[in-house]
């Protein structure tokens, strides 16, 4: 028997990128995910602080969008947890507090 080379073989495509991504994001959005990729992963003050933004605008144009904007909160509430060490249990009276918020909020009919 032959014995193999070290590294990739001859028509080996496990290096080769699937592209599944790639497809989906325009120019514009892989800059953006090129730039946020090189970002410090410990320090999410800014992105705290645009998520805060983008709910906010989230409710002044999609009020009734009550899925997305829940799922916007909770992921608020996580990363504010994880920025401030909160426990499994702070985060999710914060997160019970914000979901009964928005209820209050909500005319009846509509689901957050």
């Amino acid at each position: 028997m032959a014995r193999r080379k070290p590294g990739g073989q001859p028509d080996n495509k496990n290096a080769r990128k699937h592209g599944f991504y790639a497809s989906a994001l325009g120019s514009k959005a892989k800059n953006i995910l090129r730039r946020a990729s090189q970002l410090d992963a410990h320090d999410i003050e800014a992105e705290i602080a645009l998520l805060r933004a983008r709910i906010h605008q989230l409710v002044a144009t999609e009020p009734d969008n009550l899925a997305v904007l829940n799922l916007a909160l909770r992921t608020l509430v996580r990363m504010v947890a994880l920025n401030h060490g909160l426990d499994e249990a702070q985060e999710t009276g914060i997160h019970d507090s914000l979901r009964d918020l928005i209820q209050d909020l909500t005319p009846r009919g509509a689901s957050a």
